[in-house]
């Protein structure tokens, strides 16, 4: 699934890391488009993400090791794609329109 994917430009960065988040967390999607930055916490094992889990209705504590193999390591892909995005508040994923540009504006929108 992963193979297709262009990791050069940020529509890339951001579709590899939500394929390898959503494996790593066992999200659905809903679960991973409601996501806040303030959601994944650096911790030194990689990610830690605060999901809403609608199923069982309440906040479960998910840790995101690093992977073995750097292309579908979940931990590496969301840095690249945080580091692409340079937001530091708002929903974790967000729209990439047709210049390669994330929205930034006036009111960040999420992916939904």
């Amino acid at each position: 699934m992963l193979a297709e994917v262009d990791r050069s430009t940020l529509v890339g960065k951001r579709n590899a890391a939500l394929v390898l988040l959503g494996f790593a967390a066992a999200a659905r999607v809903s679960e991973l488009v409601a996501l806040d930055l303030a959601a994944a916490v650096e911790a030194e094992h990689g990610y830690d993400v605060t999901l809403y889990r609608k199923k069982v209705r309440k906040h479960t504590d998910n840790p995101i090791l690093y992977g073995i193999d750097p292309t579908t390591c979940p931990v590496r892909a969301l840095r690249a794609y945080l580091a692409a995005c340079g937001s530091s508040e708002g929903p974790l994923f967000v729209r990439v329109d047709r210049w390669d540009r994330g929205a930034l504006g006036r009111r960040r929108r999420s992916v939904r």
